[in-house]
Formats: C-alpha cells, structure tokens, sequence
C-alpha cells in the first residue's frame, strides 16, 4: 500500500461577508401645521378686510360738549399775604403816630419820643394781648421822678413790646394793630385794567385749610417791577404788578399776620347766559369767531357764532347756537384743543 499521506482537508480560513449598509431612510417633512397656519391667517385677514376699509366715522374721536345757559365769569389772580390794615406806634412820652397801613410803611410817620430817656417802672401787656382804648400799656419814670402810664390810644391788638421793667427806654414802646387784617396781594398788570373796588373776592390760605371771602378796598396808583435773571446773570425777563388790597369779611380761625394768601378777583360776569367751553372757539385772523357743531348722527359743521364775554373757561354765545348745541372742543386721541385769551372780543367778532 502507497505510504503517501493522504490529501489535507483543510482550507485556508475565508474573510467573512460584510453586512449590507442600511438604506436611509427619507425623512417626510410635516405639512399640516403650514396647512393650519396658512388657514390662520386666511380667517384673520377675512375678518379684518371689512373694517379696515369700512367708512370711519371721524367723530368718534371728538371731544365735546353742550351748549348751556349758566354763569360766565373773568377772574383775576394774584398772590400776596397777610398784613395789618392800620399799625400805630406808641412812645415812651405816650405819643403816638401811624406807622403804616396796609402793611405799607406810613410816609408821615415819625418816632413818637423825642424826648429824654425814660425809666420802665412796670409793662402791663404782652405781645398778642387785645387792648381797649384807655387801657394801661406801661408806666415809666422820667429823670425827675415824675411818672407817665402809657395807654392804648385806639381798640386794637398789641403787635412789638420793646420794653420790660427796669429798663431805660426811648423811642417806640409799642406798636398796636388797631383796624384788623386785610390782604394784600400783587395783580398783573394785564388785568389791572379790569379789577375795581367792592370787586367780590375769594381767598385761598397757603397755611390753613379754609377759604374766605371779601371785596376788593383799594388800588394802588404805582406798579412794581420784577426782573428775573437768566442763566448768564442778565435780565430775561421781568413782571409788572399793581398791588391790590381787599378786606376779608370773616377771618378764618388761626389766620395770622405775613401768611401767604392767593386771591381771585371776579372780574367780569355775565349770569344766565348761553355758553360753551372756550376750546370750543376757533378765532380767525379778522376777530370773528365760528363753532364746531356735531349732530346726532355723528356729522360735524362749522357754525358761526358771536360772542360775548370771554371767561376763564366758558364763553358766552349770544347767536348762533342753541341750547343743547353739541360742540366739539378737541379730539380724543391727541387731546388737543383750542387756545382763546379771556376777555370781551373786540369790534366784528361774530358772523
């Protein structure tokens, strides 16, 4: 038997079969939340269309108001304050003279003393105290002994002390507020034209929560002039003033000498007038006057009117309107509205 070996039954080892790479898979892009956006947008825009090109009714946006029968009034202000309607000065001889009035120094006043130095044996009052006629304000002794009791020459209260006991004295003792309190206050002189005595008056108090009334008693003949200084330290501008002094019917309670007061001056008035807001005017260059009138169904016409007293805020009409007039004094959105100077129009104002 043939000893050759027998043929090998191994085979060289084979490289395994790479897997088949996975397909890709296509990603479908979603539609649908366009779809619902686009349809969106189609509904809003169907909506909006009609009323973004609908008529507007332009008088939504008026201001306005009613033509009614009431009271005009012109006022002047100024501010000022409280002062002493008569001050008298008492010497140590128990002379006296006015030493101002209104709160102005008396021109003719002079000291009451002129004689020798005195001494103050005793001082019977105290600043605040409400004297009669008669009443003891002091004694004093002169240099020979002899003595002099010095007494309040009118009713009044007392105002200074300028003595004590044992003192050596001369000159004024005392001042006495005799005639009450008034106000005096600075009004402009674009007003003072119309402010005249017995004028009615109403008082705002800085210092107290109250109001009084009163009348304007008197008018200063001499303005005053206020310069204000700009930023450079030159005069800008300045402010003419009359003062003006009004008696106060009844004084509040804790009112007191230098208080700060604001005064209103009825000025001019016209009652039972038919009138509208001034806004509602339109003045033209030659001084006439026309209304802008909006009817019930929300149309607008401009109407001319004729005009009376210009007031602080209401003018009066005496043609071309009727009670119940809807007017227009501005519009809402931007709040604007017309500017008219108070007063009485002059010549060929109206239609």
């Amino acid at each position: 038997m043939d000893p050759s070996p027998a043929p090998s039954t191994s085979t060289a080892a084979e490289p395994a079969a790479t897997p088949p790479a996975p397909r890709a898979v296509k990603k479908r892009r979603r539609v649908w939340p366009w779809i619902v956006s686009a349809l969106v947008v189609v509904v809003v825009a169907a909506l909006a269309l009609p009323a973004l090109f609908a008529p507007r009714d332009a008088s939504a946006g008026y201001l306005t108001a009613k033509a009614e029968v009431q009271t005009v009034t012109r006022t002047a202000q100024g501010t000022g304050s409280v002062v002493d309607a008569r001050v008298l000065a008492i010497g140590a001889d128990d002379s006296w003279s006015v030493a101002s009035v209104d709160g102005v120094t008396a021109s003719q006043t002079q000291t009451p003393t002129t004689g020798a130095a005195v001494t103050v044996k005793s001082v019977e009052v105290a600043v605040g105290d409400s004297v009669d006629k008669g009443d003891h304000l002091a004694v004093v002794e002169d240099a020979s002994g002899e003595s002099t009791t010095i007494t309040a020459p009118r009713d009044g209260v007392v105002r200074t002390v300028d003595a004590y006991k044992g003192a050596t004295a001369s000159g004024t003792l005392f001042t006495l507020s005799t005639d009450g309190v008034r106000v005096a206050a600075d009004i402009s002189e674009y007003d003072i034209a119309h402010v005249a005595p017995k004028q009615k008056v109403a008082f705002s108090f800085d210092g107290l929560s109250a109001e009084a009334a009163g009348t304007v008693q008197s008018i200063g003949a001499a303005a005053s002039t206020t310069a204000s200084a700009g930023a450079t330290g030159a005069v800008s501008s300045s402010v003419t003033d009359f003062p003006v002094v009004a008696t106060i019917s009844t004084a509040p309670k804790g009112l007191r000498v230098g208080m700060s007061v604001q005064m209103t001056i009825d000025v001019e008035r016209a009652e039972n007038v038919l009138a509208v807001p001034v806004q509602a005017l339109d003045e033209a260059s030659d001084g006439t006057y026309t209304v802008t009138v909006r009817d019930a169904a929300g149309t607008t016409r401009t109407v001319d009117v004729t005009v009376g007293l210009i007031g602080d805020s209401t003018a009066e009409i005496t043609s071309g309107l009727s009670a119940g007039d809807e007017v227009v004094t501005g519009t809402a959105a931007a709040g604007s509205s017309s500017t008219v100077t108070p007063g009485f129009p002059g010549p060929g104002s109206g239609q």
